[in-house]
């Protein structure tokens, strides 16, 4: 009888896992939410495959929720939460249009956010981002080639930093200096002030 009442008590807490459980998509998985459509959750996201498409996953409600995103990518997310109800980050993860918080705390522990190429940000007037670790939310555009016209041919390659705060030295160790580059093409437009 014990062992009986056991098992379903084991059952029990299984199932009430499972009803509060969250979004889990494994490798082989193709999650796309088109167009218009929302897909709105209170709960978890464990993902190990992409989440594509034109439309929103959102997350909402009033407890806390993680994002466990084994450093894939989700096109549109948005975060709808109370003010102070936290939404942990506990993984790397890669945004690829926007990144929307409207509402609710945003906590970044020790992973990285990744807003790729132009990727939107917007940080809502009841939003908070904490940075409780050596995570970061990072815009991850290319560098920009910048050509002025107007005078003596010019040529700037704006990398990662400041430019004009780091010597050719510095960025030959980091990987990034280029003795010379190859210009095919380009728009004969005013340049554009880098990102």
């Amino acid at each position: 009888m014990l062992l009986l009442l056991g098992a379903f008590l084991t059952t029990a807490l299984f199932a009430q896992q499972k009803s509060q459980g969250g979004i889990y998509l494994n490798k082989k998985t193709h999650f796309i939410i088109s167009n218009k459509t929302q897909v709105v959750t209170p709960a978890n996201l464990n993902i190990h495959s992409s989440i594509t498409g034109k439309g929103q996953l959102k997350l909402c409600g009033k407890k806390q929720s993680d994002i466990d995103a084994h450093n894939q990518s989700i096109e549109n997310l948005t975060i709808v939460k109370d003010e102070m109800t936290p939404t942990r980050l506990i993984s790397a993860i890669h945004i690829t249009n926007s990144f929307n918080v409207e509402s609710g705390t945003l906590c970044l522990f020790d992973y990285d956010m990744f807003l790729e190429n132009d990727a939107k940000l917007n940080i809502g007037k009841f939003a908070h981002v904490r940075y409780l670790g050596s995570g970061k939310i990072i815009h991850n555009a290319h560098p920009q080639l910048l050509v002025n016209q107007y005078s003596p041919f010019q040529l700037k390659l704006f990398l990662s930093g400041e430019p004009g705060n780091t010597s050719p030295g510095e960025y030959e160790k980091e990987g990034f200096y280029y003795s010379s580059i190859k210009i095919r093409n380009f728009n004969r437009k005013p340049p554009t002030p880098p990102a």
